[in-house]
């Protein structure tokens, strides 16, 4: 080697050495005495560097002997740090927030089941399904609709029969009875109207487990006319200022459609915004979707529901119908539908396994309590149909709770965040032994 290359080779490594040790210790305050020769050789160094990369063999030298110098600058603890709590905030402001709402189950509000009793108790057991069906879900209230004659009938009082049979249901806490009053779409005198809300009121003299706790209001108009406003919010102020009811004087309205807004009033409780059949439903659930959000003010009441539906299509159903109003009623009979008790009923009476009508609630509820079965006393009970198995107890389609996901994702990105640690901590290491 000739003796230039051997004073370029050592000129340039004396360079390289002062220049990386006032880059490490120049944070210190400490200056080597070497920096300020170093300042002045590196013009030269950059020169004789370029020359070398350019053409190394003009200096005899191999281009593996001289190490090229590595300026890039130490990754610094801190900058680990950073990165490490940008990583988490992500995780916390939008991973965990999207997981609970995605994998959120879209289940169902509670339900009152809106029940029309038009049956009369010809003995002690005729209402026994129903009596039976509040005893089974104390946790389900039911507003039963008491309706002896199209109304109270002619007499101060009902029957014996009859009054056996509605003190009876007064002996349950999740039961609230309501009167029948027809009221033909505001056409029927008022007087007659006003006389029936007076004579359900009078049943508490009699006895208080006789009183009735509010009104229904069968056929109320729909279409606006201020008379007929007038008309009913005359009607609904009565059972307001009874001194005869129980309760809170519920009062509610049947135009089995969506109402005009101006028939909105303090006084009006529930309006039963639909009342037809299964498939009917369907062509008016836009409409009914597009009402207001205040569900507890909200009935729908359906009939000739199909018995052939699924347990995930018939929660799913009355899971959205509960999302938009707290009273439903459902059947599965296309005709005489509040007349007569579901003949399917009297199956679930002899002590047979009940099926996916009713999702055998009871058994259901013991195993997943915080799930909840509400929605399936609405429906009429049913035996269970030939090859039913024990598998119709679990909710369909159910998934892991939000939770449990958001967990996931939250461990899924901190080990994305802490490899991405590892290799920031990996590379600087790297870098502070090539310097």
């Amino acid at each position: 080697m000739s003796s230039a290359s051997i004073a370029i080779r050592s000129q340039y490594h004396w360079i390289l050495c002062c220049y990386r040790a006032t880059r490490r210790t120049n944070h210190n305050g400490l200056v080597p005495t070497c920096q300020a020769e170093a300042g002045t050789q590196l013009a030269s160094l950059a020169r004789l560097y370029s020359v070398f990369s350019t053409n190394p063999r003009q200096l005899g030298l191999a281009a593996a002997w001289m190490p090229r110098p590595n300026l890039t600058r130490p990754r610094r603890p801190w900058c680990i740090a950073i990165s490490i709590a940008i990583a988490l905030v992500i995780i916390i402001v939008i991973v965990v927030p999207c997981a609970v709402i995605l994998t959120r189950k879209h289940g169902g509000e509670k339900t009152n089941v809106l029940f029309p009793l038009y049956i009369y108790p010809t003995n002690d057991s005729t209402w026994d399904p129903l009596y039976e069906s509040v005893t089974a879900h104390p946790d389900l209230n039911f507003t039963v609709i008491i309706n002896p004659s199209s109304g109270p009938g002619s007499s101060a009082y009902p029957s014996e029969e009859y009054t056996s049979s509605v003190e009876r249901l007064s002996t349950y806490s999740n039961v609230r009875k309501v009167g029948y009053v027809r009221t033909a779409y505001a056409t029927r005198n008022i007087t007659d109207v006003l006389d029936d809300v007076a004579t359900y009121a009078g049943w508490a003299n009699r006895s208080l487990t006789l009183a009735m706790d509010g009104i229904f209001f069968d056929e109320a108009p729909y279409d606006y006319s201020a008379a007929k406003v007038e008309y009913m919010q005359t009607i609904s102020e009565a059972v307001k200022s009874s001194s005869g009811m129980g309760r809170d004087r519920m009062v509610i309205h049947n135009p089995g459609t969506i109402p005009d807004s101006r028939y909105e009033n303090n006084a009006t409780d529930v309006t039963v915004v639909f009342e037809s059949s299964y498939q009917d439903f369907h062509s008016e659930k836009h409409s009914l979707n597009a009402m207001a959000s205040n569900r507890t003010a909200y009935a729908y009441m359906l009939h000739s529901v199909p018995d052939n539906l699924s347990n995930s299509t018939l929660r799913s159903f009355v899971n959205q119908m509960s999302r938009k109003a707290e009273y439903l009623f459902l059947t599965t009979l296309t005709e005489d539908y509040y007349e007569s008790f579901d003949p399917e009923v009297s199956g679930a009476k002899e002590d047979a396994p009940l099926g996916p009508r009713s999702m055998r609630c009871e058994l259901a509820r013991s195993r997943f309590p915080d799930r909840g079965c509400d929605w399936c006393e609405i429906h009429q009970l049913q035996p269970a149909g030939e090859g039913l198995q024990e598998k119709s107890l679990e909710t369909p389609g159910q998934t892991f709770g939000p939770w449990f996901s958001a967990g996931v994702a939250l461990w899924y990105f901190f080990f994305v965040a802490f490899f991405l640690a590892f290799r920031l901590s990996w590379t600087g290491t790297q870098t502070g032994q090539d310097d």
